[in-house]
C-alpha cells in the first residue's frame, strides 16, 4: 500500500491552516513564502549528535537559561 497522497493547489501560497492540515506522518512540514517543504523525521546518528551537545549545554546552562534540541512555535 502506498502513502496517502494529498492534492494541494497549484501556483497558490500556501497558509499556516494548510500547514495544519498536514498529516502526523514523521515528516517536518514547513512552509517559506507559501511553498510547502516536506523534510524526512532526522535518521539516529543525526539524533545522537544532536543530543551529545544538548547534554553538556543543559549542565553547563546557568538556572535562568534554558537549553532546547528544536526551534519552537
Amino acid at each position: 500500500m502506498r502513502g496517502v497522497t494529498h492534492a494541494l493547489p497549484r501556483n497558490v501560497a500556501l497558509t499556516y491552516d494548510d500547514l495544519r492540515a498536514m498529516p502526523d506522518d514523521g515528516h517536518r512540514y514547513e512552509l517559506v513564502d507559501g511553498t510547502l517543504i516536506v523534510t524526512p523525521a532526522p535518521k539516529i546518528p543525526h539524533q545522537r549528535v544532536v543530543g551529545r551537545p544538548f547534554v553538556a549545554l543543559s549542565h553547563a546552562a546557568p538556572a535562568e537559561y534554558e537549553v532546547l534540541v528544536d526551534p519552537v512555535d
